[in-house]
């Protein structure tokens, strides 16, 4: 094996011991407490209305597309999390779902089912995240984007203990993690922990819980440095059948949760983490090919054997990205002749997962005065495979980010920003990416126009693309409408 070769692989497996210890390091994150006068907060770590503000511009964003799409999947991946005085939660990121339609199953008294589902609910938001220590379930959904995000913590209020408390509580109190069993060792061993604490052993799970499933299950922008998230909108084009992706994709996830609780959640680092149930959603809705979740390799043979398994959360957002936004006519041809399956479907709802709305989006981290989490790290090695795979060329990749090819990603947070620094570019302005996609589609009209073989697939794929080409001009005359004043919350004078 040559040197650049073994380099990888040795990276490869470092990349997976660490996957595999992150757990075990993350159990132990529980720190003494951190006395506030010891950190030495940023600038902008204690600018109170520069909070606000970055709150208030997201809220506006939010507003402006919500007003044009009911249904729509946000696929996200969060940077390491690291609370202060303690080891990091993992060196691999975090991977989670946002659903805009979407909302938690109840029993007539009010509180989550276990096994936890959802259902498709006009205006709710849901988010869908897997944790390491779950027992009986593959995910946890928590209602309301500010509380998954932030836990209704206010931007420009100080998070301090009190407040870190407080946010738990809130989620207690929803019955968000009612049901749920972690995986936290054996009952002596718990019971020991417990009494070193000086409390009962169900307030000790209790707080044991909530502190771990806190910036990574609920809160999660109170915890990390950089998160970054590619919009899909789910509604379809044939108004009979229009929420049928988010449909499928809400039966997608009740199926894992089913599984999970009837034969346990198996959690490995590398082949069933939180991508894994990200990713496989996704593949449910004909994005990409399913990974097998099976199984514990832990050989660098093994590993290698089963690179293709391996999703990671930047990757997977970049991925849907690349994707999403990029009208490929005759690749969707090819794609919808050769799987009739995938013809009917479309036939049916109008859907195609390459489409104009297909944005990024960015999720600001909860800084202002943060005592409890670090939110300065945006370090992980969740684009450790793809660097390995595109050196040792056993799965080359390109990442086009709008029209730019980014071979290596050491840190992503900052592409992320830049592109979602020019209020111009159609990644992050929709009336600019109305007008693109109108282009995009008056342009693949007329190549279909002139397409030699006018089948049934090209006169559907003809008349989605009409549909398309009105929507998007009807949305671009919508401008002044559509606008998000950017410019409406200053701060001083």
């Amino acid at each position: 094996m040559n040197k650049p070769v073994f380099k990888q692989v040795l990276l490869l497996s470092v990349f997976a011991l660490t996957s595999h210890l992150s757990a075990t390091v993350f159990a132990q994150k529980i720190p003494n407490s951190v006395d506030p006068r010891t950190i030495n907060f940023r600038p902008n770590e204690l600018n109170s209305c520069q909070a606000l503000r970055k709150r208030s511009i997201t809220n506006q964003r939010n507003y402006v597309y919500d007003k044009v799409f009911s249904s729509y999947v946000e696929v996200c991946a969060g940077s390491t999390w690291q609370k202060r005085g303690a080891s990091d939660g993992g060196n691999y990121g975090h991977a989670f779902l946002m659903i805009r339609g979407a909302c938690i199953v109840r029993d007539s008294q009010g509180k989550p089912t276990m096994p936890r589902q959802i259902k498709a609910c006009k205006d709710g938001v849901v988010g869908i995240s897997t944790d390491y220590a779950f027992g009986n379930i593959q995910w946890l959904a928590t209602e309301g984007r500010d509380l998954f995000l932030y836990g209704d913590h206010a931007p420009n209020q100080p998070l301090d203990t009190k407040a870190w408390r407080a946010i738990q509580q809130r989620v207690l109190s929803q019955g968000i993690m009612n049901g749920v069993h972690y995986k936290m060792g054996s009952p002596s061993d718990i019971q020991d922990q417990a009494k070193k604490a000086g409390q009962t052993t169900q307030d000790y799970i209790t707080d044991w819980a909530t502190d771990m499933s806190m910036g990574t299950d609920f809160a999660l922008a109170a915890s990390r440095g950089g998160i970054a998230c590619t919009r899909i909108p789910l509604v379809g084009s044939n108004k009979e059948h229009q929420d049928q992706p988010l449909q499928d994709l809400i039966a997608s996830l009740n199926k894992f949760n089913k599984d999970a609780y009837t034969k346990g959640f198996d959690y490995d680092g590398l082949v069933n983490s939180c991508s894994t149930t990200v990713h496989n959603s996704l593949a449910d809705l004909g994005l990409w090919k399913k990974t097998n979740s099976n199984g514990h390799p832990t050989s660098v043979v093994e590993i290698l054997q089963r690179l293709d398994d391996m999703p990671s959360p930047f990757l997977d957002t970049f991925d849907s990205y690349k994707i999403g936004s990029q009208i490929e006519v005759e690749g969707t041809l090819n794609k919808l002749r050769s799987n009739p399956a995938a013809f009917a479907y479309f036939k049916k709802t109008g859907w195609l997962f390459r489409q104009f709305g297909t944005m990024l989006d960015e999720i600001h981290p909860l800084e202002y005065r943060n005592e409890i989490y670090n939110t300065e790290n945006n370090t992980n090695f969740a684009t450790l495979p793809y660097f390995i795979w595109s050196k040792i060329a056993l799965l080359p990749k390109q990442i086009p980010i709008i029209g730019n090819l980014v071979p290596d990603i050491k840190l992503t947070t900052p592409i992320f920003q830049s592109i979602l620094a020019d209020r111009e570019n159609p990644a992050v302005n929709l009336v600019r990416n109305f007008k693109i996609w109108n282009e995009q589609y008056a342009i693949a009209m007329a190549h279909l126009e002139h397409s030699p073989n006018q089948d049934e697939v090209t006169q559907e794929l003809k008349k989605y693309y009409r549909n398309k080409f009105r929507e998007t001009l009807y949305l671009y005359g919508k401008e002044k409408e559509l606008t998000a004043d950017m410019n409406r919350f200053r701060c001083g004078n």
